[in-house]
């Protein structure tokens, strides 16, 4: 009965493993894995939405007296610290220019330049405080 039994494993076994076979690299094409396809879509998609909200930014740059942390986090090269620092810099004091920019620690001059476009400082009122448009100030 035994010697039964450990055939019968060993078939079912033997039989299991032939149906295992692995899909040729030639299938999937260039020896691609299927994480590695799967890899490329999702990058390509990542590149897609960041070249959408690089466009978006281009036209609406973000008022640095304005954003929030996570608003400047979205242009690429700021970083949760450096959105911070943006920002608690604002906090003493209101940034009336983007070069202002520059002197917040962790900015490089690289990093400025290619972030510069997406950014924007709106007009200051008497009391240096960021002014509020009305609808009288967009006609």
């Amino acid at each position: 009965m035994r010697s039964f039994v450990l055939l019968t494993v060993a078939f079912f076994w033997t039989t299991a493993q032939s149906q295992e076979q692995e899909v040729p690299d030639t299938v999937l094409g260039k020896s691609e894995t299927l994480e590695e396809i799967l890899e490329e879509i999702t990058q390509d998609a990542t590149d897609s939405q960041l070249a959408d909200i690089l466009a978006q930014l281009e036209e609406r740059p973000l008022d640095l007296n304005m954003s929030t942390e996570s608003e400047l986090q979205q242009i690429p090269g700021i970083t949760p610290m450096l959105a911070l620092r943006i920002v608690l810099f604002r906090e003493r004091k209101w940034f009336t220019s983007v070069n202002e920019l520059i002197g917040v620690e962790g900015m490089t001059n690289d990093l400025f330049a290619r972030i510069r476009k997406y950014l924007t400082v709106v007009r200051l009122t008497e009391e240096g405080a960021p002014a509020v448009f009305g609808l009288r100030d967009l006609q």
